[in-house]
């Protein structure tokens, strides 16, 4: 019923011609055939296959990718129809996404596209040996992104590693999670800033270890071509705070930041606030599941918002507050058009919680001017994170009621879904409760 009535919503044939939006295509969800049809008249950029795809539905696909369409870019979890899929997409596609595909998924998809021009890929927990051939192969490819998670990797592992960083010159983001190589995690670092491809990096601290962590900070304190670091699930309460305070106030060249699960006290949280607001650069910064030890994050991400005109996109998941502070120094900042986006190649699930989304429900339902209005359309996450697909429709429903949305600008229902997809999915969530909530409140 749904997509039926989705598809009522839709029929207006120049608004299809214009929409350029990610389509997401799950077999889990049980689409009728008559949706493929709908998405057969849509000329989107890219489109993401997830599950496992049958053949009926690679059929549907497939008449998408013969016709002269615009799609540029695929992203694919695990199929087993890989081969299959893997021949449809040669004519066509130009950037193509491989998300938490064992190494022998990876391999195949690879050894059937090699005429793509670039590949984001995330390795997550695979056996090792296949992880040193794998990187053997892509050493001259146009890879674009590569994550590597695994809490097993052994010296070998780390030559592989160093071996691919130090040969690819196309790769611009690289990440290496819960990696335990703290006894090699200079070696790799050295030859990962030597590669003056790369733009975004990621370690945490179970990879860097001390010595790591140490020489990491010199580098982001010197170097001008990195735009992007990630220092994830550090303890900072732990490490020299002020050096890396240091480094980064002799470098304001950074244009995102993320601090996925780092622990701070709130005096080193205090110090970073009073940096990242002074950073003429920063548009990205990432405080999913920080901890503060003695305080709560809630005042400094207020004033990170609130003085940042440069900020475009703020994560804050999983963090234990109501977000207040957090909802009024968003409304005075309509530069911030992207709240809590996932970045689905690089970090894992996390969660939120039900009070997170109500606070931020409420948030909308304060704000009623045109600017407000408009702000709202171009936030492609609108605060909707993580709700089943029938409750981002009720409230859809409800915006379009409420602020007499046109007809053309329900494309943010898609932007809705489409990180309802991507997103992830809460741990606890009491539906009966949120349509209840949904309901009564005027969104």
């Amino acid at each position: 019923m749904l997509f039926q009535q989705l598809l009522l919503e839709y029929e207006n044939e120049e608004y299809l011609e214009n929409c350029n939006r990610a389509l997401m295509i799950d077999n889990n969800q049980g689409m009728p055939d008559k949706f493929y049809s709908f998405i057969q008249r849509i000329r989107q950029e890219s489109i993401i296959l997830l599950d496992q795809l049958d053949q009926k539905r690679l059929k549907y696909i497939s008449t998408i990718f013969n016709k002269d369409c615009l799609i540029k870019t695929v992203a694919i979890s695990s199929n087993q129809h890989l081969v299959e899929l893997c021949q449809l997409l040669k004519s066509n596609i130009k950037h193509f996404e491989i998300l938490n595909m064992n190494s022998a998924c990876v391999h195949l998809i690879i050894d059937n596209l090699s005429d793509i021009e670039s590949v984001i890929i995330a390795i997550r927990h695979c056996d090792l040996e296949d992880i040193d051939s794998l990187l053997f192969k892509l050493k001259n490819y146009k890879l674009e992104k590569l994550l590597i998670e695994n809490s097993n990797l052994t010296d070998t592992n780390a030559d592989a590693i160093i071996d691919f960083i130090t040969t690819n010159q196309t790769i611009i983001a690289f990440s290496l999670f819960d990696a335990s190589l703290q006894s090699r995690s200079v070696d790799i670092l050295k030859s990962t800033f030597a590669n003056k491809s790369l733009q975004r990096l990621r370690f945490d601290q179970e990879t860097l270890g001390k010595e790591g962590l140490e020489y990491f900070i010199d580098f982001f304190k010197n170097n001008k071509t990195v735009v992007g670091y990630g220092l994830t699930c550090i303890d900072w309460s732990e490490m020299d705070f002020d050096k890396f305070i240091e480094a980064m106030e002799s470098n304001y060249t950074y244009q995102s930041l993320d601090f996925y699960g780092c622990t701070f006290t709130n005096e080193q949280l205090g110090q970073l606030t009073s940096t990242i607001i002074k950073s003429p650069n920063l548009e990205e910064i990432d405080f999913t599941v920080v901890k503060v030890l003695d305080g709560t994050i809630e005042p400094h991400l207020k004033t990170i918002i609130q003085h940042n005109v440069g900020l475009r996109s703020i994560s804050f998941f999983g963090l234990d507050t109501n977000c207040l502070q957090i909802v009024e120094a968003l409304k005075s900042n309509y530069y911030v058009t992207e709240i809590n986006p996932k970045d689905r190649y690089y970090r894992p699930d996390v969660y939120t919680s039900n009070e997170h989304i109500q606070m931020l429900l409420a948030r909308n339902k304060k704000i009623q001017s045109e600017k407000t209005r408009d702000f709202l359309l171009r936030s492609r996450t609108l605060s909707m994170i993580n709700l089943p697909t029938e409750i981002l429709f009720l409230i859809f429903q409800k915006i379009c009621k409420d602020c007499m949305i046109t007809r053309k600008e329900k494309e943010l229902f898609y932007f809705l879904l489409d990180n309802n997809r991507l997103g992830i999915k809460l741990k606890e969530f009491n539906m009966s409760s949120l349509i209840e909530y949904c309901t009564k409140q005027v969104v």
